[in-house]
């Protein structure tokens, strides 16, 4: 018997059989034997020796990595990197590949892919792998993404056929209006001053 503590060193498996089916060739160690209970312990990651020592300096978080398809289960894919050393894609992380057509082919048990190393835990000595850290930026038009409002030239401002004859904008045409309108009043004000003057001058006559 394998126990599921004894299937991988990096791969944190819940039962052998999300790993392996009934008939699959499986190559293990023999680890220890009852004679009074008739069981046989067996180990398949003892085949390797233990990869955490190194494996940070192997496989550091972010590099990339190709494997092989070892298992797929409702969780995700347990991917098989190189002796020893197996990770977990879970759904989450999962991107299918694309027909020619353009929809979603399944994964196959042996498919190669090509993933990042996600994470790596040490203490629970499990590595989680992802396939979308290299997936481009979605488009702009994916439904739910916000979009960036699009830019629009500057424009002059609008001029009116008098402006025109003019010569110049509405802004310029009303502050030569009002200029002009304001030289009015002012001379109006003057010639009024002068004539206060004057009858002053009478008066004191």
């Amino acid at each position: 018997m394998v126990h599921k503590s004894d299937v991988s060193w990096t791969a944190k498996v819940n039962n052998p059989s999300d790993m392996y089916k009934k008939g699959d060739d499986v190559e293990a160690i023999i680890l220890s034997i009852n004679h009074d209970e008739k069981k046989v312990s067996l180990g398949v990651k003892q085949l390797w020796d233990d990869p955490w020592p190194t494996i940070f300096n192997e496989l550091p978080p972010g590099s990339s990595v190709t494997g092989r398809v070892l298992s797929i289960v409702d969780y995700g894919v347990f991917v098989h990197l190189r002796d020893g050393i197996d990770g977990l894609i879970t759904q989450n992380d999962l991107v299918l590949p694309k027909d020619e057509s353009g929809k979603d082919k399944p994964l196959h048990v042996g498919d190669e892919i090509q993933a990042e190393i996600a994470n790596i835990d040490s203490q629970e000595r499990r590595i989680t792998l992802s396939m979308r850290k290299g997936v481009a930026a979605a488009p702009a038009s994916v439904p739910g993404e916000a979009k960036t409002p699009a830019r629009t030239a500057s424009r002059p401002p609008k001029k009116t056929a008098a402006a025109d004859a003019a010569g110049g904008t509405i802004g310029e045409l009303i502050k030569q209006k009002l200029g002009s309108k304001l030289a009015t009043i002012g001379n109006e004000k003057k010639d009024e001053e002068d004539k206060d003057e004057e009858s002053t001058d009478d008066e004191n006559e």
